[in-house]
């Protein structure tokens, strides 16, 4: 039993290379002499013929020929893999400007990224820089304002501030009843006045807003790869 333990360990020792878990290029150059070296039977098994195999006649007969036509089927008809088609869910089927289209196209790209990110968390985003983790932090933060802060702006300001109640105008007034002299004078009517400068106010600071946050994306794109 035991000569058959020694036999199995000379055979495992043999045949190891001590492949290194990471490396710089420098160091795979020398660990690739090294072995060449030192086991060049067992470098030849396990690395210039394998990969030979690989890159010389699996790629190029089988892997690409059936991998390229493959993904260009599923880049064009499956629905999760349609990447270069982008679909926000803040816009309903309608008629948009390309101003609105900018902002809602751009928004949703990053929300589906920080969804994937949250949800797989297979990057470090604070040990592998400090310039990472900011960026990190401000895709955070640009999403929550995007999903929970923006659809709110109907009811306040973007610091939080409460819009003011809209007031009922008496429907016999009509529609147009604010651009109306008869009405002007009338107590409902100057609140509503104020009411509509506040509204108008309010969808200024938001665009305001919406232009900044919309920078501080473009500012950190480079980070956003998967």
């Amino acid at each position: 039993m035991r000569r058959v333990i020694n036999l199995r360990e000379k055979i495992l020792e043999f045949w190891n290379l001590d492949t290194p878990t990471a490396a710089t290029m420098d160091e795979w150059d020398e660990w690739k002499e090294n072995s060449k070296a030192s086991k060049p039977l067992v470098y030849f098994l396990r690395k210039t013929l394998p990969d030979f195999i690989k890159y010389k006649i699996i790629f190029p007969y089988f892997y690409w020929p059936i991998r390229d036509p493959k993904w260009a089927l599923m880049y064009r008809f499956h629905p999760n893999h349609k990447y270069n088609i982008i679909k926000p869910r803040t816009l309903k089927p309608s008629y948009y400007d390309p101003l609105v289209l900018i902002l809602h196209a751009n928004m949703e790209i990053l929300v589906e990224f920080v969804e994937h990110e949250r949800s797989v968390q297979h990057v470090d985003w604070h040990g592998s820089s400090k310039e990472h983790g900011k960026a990190w932090d401000e895709m955070n933060e640009i999403c929550d304002w995007w999903t929970i802060k923006w659809p709110e702006r109907e009811k306040m300001f973007p610091d939080g501030s409460p819009l003011l109640e809209r007031p009922n105008i008496p429907e016999e007034w009509g529609h147009m009843a604010s651009l109306k002299d008869k009405y002007k004078d009338e107590p409902i009517m100057k609140e509503y006045i104020k009411y509509l400068k506040n509204m108008s106010e309010c969808e200024e600071k938001w665009e305001e807003k919406e232009q900044e946050m919309l920078m501080r994306l473009i500012k950190i794109r480079k980070y956003m790869w998967n």
